[in-house]
């Protein structure tokens, strides 16, 4: 049985060829007469081909997303880890890290970094004068090399954790923690992505 991403993209491709005036069942030009031809019919065609493109790319993501084995810190090469001079967030520190993670396999999120500052000591969380929950750095954090900055994204002001090299470098040293700290994030999607497939099947 066809699963739903092979329907959809069978779906867009048929038409996607007759948006171009292709008959998708002999590969064969339709002639001038058939309906495919008209301009109105073809901007519509290609219109709805456009949108199954879109919904296929969206479950191709969510199933390799949802099947991506678990991550192994072993396979990351820790000579390939890339120190990049300057302060970085730890969006771009997880997007570096995951650049040189074999396909297929789960990748970092920043939140996973954040988890691990804060088990290693890094970060604390306090109360901002709003009482609003906000991480702020350690005495130890601060010793190892982490800095904090108030910027500016999506027009939202926020507090945030900068990586110079050396705090660079302390992340890369715990790599299996992050790792251990990933593949329980993924599992932890996994099992909800489950539960709501179970319930939307009864």
């Amino acid at each position: 049985m066809a699963t739903e991403l092979e329907i959809l993209t069978r779906a867009e491709m048929y038409l996607r060829k007759m948006s171009l005036g292709i008959n998708p069942l002999n590969d064969q030009d339709v002639t001038d007469s058939d309906i495919c031809k008209q301009e109105r019919i073809c901007k519509c065609l290609t219109y709805v081909a456009d949108l199954l493109q879109k919904q296929v790319k969206r479950l191709d993501y969510r199933q390799k997303k949802y099947s991506a084995k678990p991550l192994d810190a072993s396979l990351i090469d820790l000579n390939s880890l890339p120190v990049v001079e300057g302060n970085i967030t730890l969006k771009a520190v997880a997007s570096n890290i995951n650049r040189i993670i074999p396909d297929g396999h789960t990748t970092l999120k920043w939140r996973d970094i954040n988890s691990l500052l804060h088990i290693t000591g890094v970060l604390s969380r306090q109360l901002d004068e709003r009482d609003h929950k906000i991480d702020v750095l350690t005495d130890y954090g601060k010793s190892i090399g982490f800095e904090q900055n108030y910027l500016t994204w999506k027009n939202k002001t926020n507090l945030f954790t900068l990586c110079p090299i050396n705090a660079q470098k302390f992340i890369f040293e715990h790599l299996g923690e992050l790792a251990d700290i990933a593949n329980r994030r993924q599992n932890r999607v996994k099992s909800i992505r489950e539960k709501y497939v179970k319930n939307k099947l009864i």
